[in-house]
């Protein structure tokens, strides 16, 4: 025993005697949050299996004892029971998870009955309840693995989430206790003393909390037991495989050796997407007859796509923090190569890691974005459509009678030759009668309701402006929190010039909302333009053959003609304004960083500039010092008559090199320029100063300069 002890890294000759009550600090240790875990889900599972229990359940057409098994009694148990299972790839993914757990608490066990053997000898470093509390948290989850194989569908989707869960979180407290270290130069992993056997324990704790929730097919559960459908491949796929879209390289190297793929080569529909299941899932939320209240249709989508929406925000939340690694990552870079490692916690490896992480993690949360937005899309689209149509069935077509506007009526070229006589002024009268009762027609078409052209343009215009707003949590989630967490770290980087821009930001932030407001006007006169085209359109195909009888075609067609061209009129304002809201909204981060970086580059040149004047004075100080070098040797200057007119010298020597090191030649090191007698300079006049080279004429300009 004492061999395998050593073995596992503990050594005999430090094991005492020592109580079995946990200590205050057991508690509070990051080991014991999975045993937690494990007392939660537990209760949490077994409630959920109760509740099964007591909700009378459909017979399942994958279960043991389904529908297809009557007539299957020649299949094996095995193969069965493979079926069950959702196929033999996704029973070796959950075989090869259950090993793993099985190991997990093979290896806990014997670490735990290593540190304490028989006779309840304990190291005195060693926490037991928490190894303990670590080996009821991996045999429940090899309970929950067991679970996953041996159950039915629904009992293994429960206990697989309840697996996946508990062994997440394991594999998070073991990064932070024994990864993070790591990373860092002041500590060091806190269960260093397992050697060996930590890592081995990590490894496989990767495997079955990381690899294999990402990499095992989802097992297909339909939605109506009683009809059989086949899934969708998105259905079936791992979620690895739905973030890569590796399920469509199937169905794309197909399509590339034919010339042409069959419709019935594609994916099928999934269930999920039938539109009796999409009407029986929102009807109860969107039909105003069912829900008798007048809330505005956003309120009940929420309803119908509030899980959608949650995948989005957190999408949208990751995708922020994502991307905001690569500039914290390059700033913590510079800091490292500036100071050369001087005083750093973490080591640079881990910014570098920022700088591929960050971008590649943000792509992969908003691809997930875009799948869950674009299927929530198509939902939308046909729910919408099935609930216009099913309420224009409701609808009485006498209730838009009046308002309609009856067929075009022929001009006056186009009408039929009267016959001689009061046959001609009757033609005449009928005629003119005719073209009044066009234009009262026109006139009512105008005011009416135009009921038709409102529903065909509820089911396609209007569908589609729905369908545009459906990225709203970008407003509502990813810009405040790219907006704070930019601000916060340019801040840091820049000071008071980020908070400047902000405001400046913040100020221009009303321009877009006040054009939009113009928008709306706009978009509502141009709809309600649309809407009369349309009614029109309508119109003329129901009667298109009496149209074509007595020859309206010029008239139809002129007034098609101007319903859109007082549509485009409106769709070329709704265009600029629209133009010059995506110009402001593009402008204000441009402006913003103008300002910002203006404000920082000029307070940074006005901080140079006064450290420059605070220099001046000392240096000039220290430069009129050296008139007084001359008394070192013996030579004090002798004042010159006070005489404001006068500038020159009298009897005076200069000195400008005092060095005794000997590094020196004695000719200049020993260099004084001397000027015997009175020596002055004429105002407003042109002195010139000639000699030869080496006479001193520069120290002559220097020594009157001071």
């Amino acid at each position: 025993m004492g061999a395998f002890q050593v073995y596992m890294g503990v050594d005999p000759a430090m094991q005492q005697p020592m109580s079995l009550a946990p200590s205050p600090s057991e508690w509070q240790d990051s080991l014991a949050f999975p045993a937690y875990a494990t007392a939660v889900s537990a209760v949490i599972f077994l409630l959920e299996l109760l509740l099964r229990r007591k909700t009378p359940q459909k017979p399942h057409v994958t279960d043991a004892q389904s529908i297809d098994s009557v007539n299957t009694h020649d299949r094996s148990q095995l193969t069965q029971c493979i079926q069950n299972q959702g196929g033999l790839v996704s029973v070796v993914y959950k075989m090869a998870r259950f090993l793993s757990c099985c190991a997990l608490f093979g290896l806990s066990a014997a670490s735990l009955f290593a540190l304490y053997p028989s006779q309840l000898r304990f190291d005195p470093t060693a926490k037991p309840w928490l190894a303990i509390g670590q080996c009821t948290a991996f045999a429940y989850a090899s309970v929950l693995a067991l679970v996953t194989l041996a159950s039915g569908p629904k009992s293994s989707e429960i206990a697989s989430r309840h697996l996946s869960h508990l062994l997440l979180l394991t594999w998070a407290v073991y990064v932070y206790r024994d990864v993070w270290p790591l990373a860092t130069y002041t500590h060091s992993p806190a269960d260093a003393a397992d050697g060996v056997l930590l890592w081995v324990k990590f490894a496989l704790l990767t495997f079955a909390a990381v690899v294999m929730p990402l990499c095992t097919p989802h097992q297909y559960v339909p939605l109506d037991p009683e009809e059989k459908m086949t899934p969708h491949p998105t259905q079936t796929a791992s979620i690895l495989s739905n973030i890569l879209y590796t399920w469509l390289d199937s169905t794309v190297i197909e399509a590339q050796r034919v010339s042409h793929l069959d419709f019935d080569r594609l994916p099928p529909l999934a269930d999920r997407d039938h539109s009796k299941i999409l009407v029986k899932r929102s009807f109860s939320h969107l039909d105003p007859f069912q829900t008798r209240s007048q809330r505005h249709i956003f309120w009940g989508l929420m309803r119908v796509f509030w899980t959608e929406y949650i995948v989005l925000c957190l999408m949208l939340i990751s995708r922020t923090i994502a991307y905001l690694a690569s500039p914290v990552g390059v700033n913590r870079l510079l800091n490292y190569l500036e100071h050369g490692g001087t005083g750093m916690t973490v080591r640079p490896w881990v910014w570098i890691g920022f700088l591929f992480l960050g971008p590649v993690l943000g792509s992969l949360a908003f691809q997930w974005y875009l799948r869950t937005a674009t299927h929530a899309l198509v939902q939308t689209e046909a729910i919408i459509t099935q609930l216009v149509f099913d309420h224009a069935l409701r609808i009485r077509v006498k209730s838009d009678a009046e308002g309609a506007s009856p067929p075009a009526t022929p001009d006056s070229a186009s009408a039929v030759a009267p016959a001689p006589g009061a046959d001609a002024d009757r033609a005449e009268e009928t005629s003119g009668a005719a073209d009044r009762a066009g234009a009262e027609a026109g006139t009512q078409a105008d005011t009416g309701k135009n009921l038709a052209g409102r529903i065909n343009n509820l089911v396609t215009t209007d569908l589609e402006n729905i369908l545009n707003g459906r990225d709203f949590p970008f407003l509502f989630v990813e810009i405040p929190l790219q907006l704070v967490l930019s601000t916060w770290f340019l801040y840091s980087l820049l000071g008071w010039s980020a908070l400047a821009g902000m405001a400046v930001m913040g100020a221009m932030m009303p321009l877009p909302g006040y054009i939009a407001t113009f928008l709306q006007r706009i978009q509502i006169e141009k709809m309600k333009r649309t809407d009369a085209r349309v009614q029109t359109v309508t119109e003329n195909l129901g009667v298109i053959r009496m149209i074509k009888l007595f020859g309206w075609e010029p008239r139809v067609a002129e007034q098609l003609a101007e319903k859109r061209a007082e549509e485009l009129e409106y769709q070329k304002k709704f265009k600029l304004l629209e133009f010059l809201n995506n110009y402001i909204t593009h402008l204000i981060p441009i402006v913003s960083m103008v300002v910002t970086y203006a404000l920082f580059c000029s307070n940074h040149s006005v901080q140079k500039y006064s450290k420059c004047l605070g220099w001046y004075p000392e240096s000039s100080k220290t430069e009129l010092l050296d008139a007084y070098a001359d008394e070192l040797n013996g030579t004090e200057p002798k004042p010159l008559p006070a005489a404001s007119d006068i500038i020159g010298f009298k009897d005076t020597s200069f000195t400008w090199a005092n060095n005794n090191d000997g590094t020196l030649t004695p000719r200049r090191r020993n260099f004084t320029l001397r000027i015997e007698g009175e020596l002055f300079f004429k105002r407003g006049c042109v002195n010139l100063v000639v000699g030869p080279t080496g006479s001193g004429k520069t120290s002559l300009l220097m020594a009157l300069l001071g």
